[in-house]
């Protein structure tokens, strides 16, 4: 069977409609390569902005360790003056209990000297301005003692803020 004039007309026909038909998707194929290209330039981008990002997020990190390692040392050197402090607390308090005693022990004898002879008068005197010397000795060494243990409390608080300082960021380092 031979192909007649119509026949191929028709299938000149069917295939200049089938190549513009391809011509058609390969131009929606064109773009559509172009818009792939562009994300892939885009996505390039945004591993490169990721990079940097890494980058910088270890840079923190290490930050962050040398500020815990920092806080460590802080903490460790603030515990030893808060156990030096305590320790010259006690010793203060010592110091006033003992001189306490002996105030008491002095207007005692104050008082059993004013019974004695007017003899003695002299002497009671003298003892006397014995006794206020170390009652303002007391004075004087009392409020030393309130302000100490106030500095104490106070070290305290900031021990704790950096302990509380130190744990946040030890998390946060070990989680970033």
């Amino acid at each position: 069977m031979a192909l007649t004039k119509e026949d191929l007309q028709a299938i000149r026909t069917l295939i200049r409609e089938e190549n513009a038909d391809m011509r058609a998707d390969i131009g929606v194929m064109k773009t559509d390569v172009a818009g792939l290209k562009t994300d892939v330039a885009g996505l390039k981008t945004d591993v490169a902005g990721l990079k940097t990002d890494v980058t910088e997020l270890k840079t923190d990190v290490a930050g962050l360790k040398t500020d815990v390692t920092e806080l460590k040392t802080d903490v460790t050197g603030l515990k030893t003056d808060v156990a030096g402090l305590k320790t010259d607390v006690a010793g203060l308090k010592t110091d006033v209990t003992g001189l306490k005693t002996d105030v008491a022990g002095l207007k005692t004898d104050v008082t059993d000297i004013k019974e004695m002879q007017e003899v003695h008068t002299k002497a009671i005197m003298n003892l006397e301005n014995s006794v206020m010397h170390e009652l303002k000795l007391l004075t004087e060494l009392l409020p030393n003692a309130v302000a100490r243990n106030e500095t104490l409390t106070r070290l305290e608080v900031v021990v704790s803020s950096h302990g509380d300082r130190l744990s946040a960021l030890e998390l946060k380092a070990n989680n970033g």
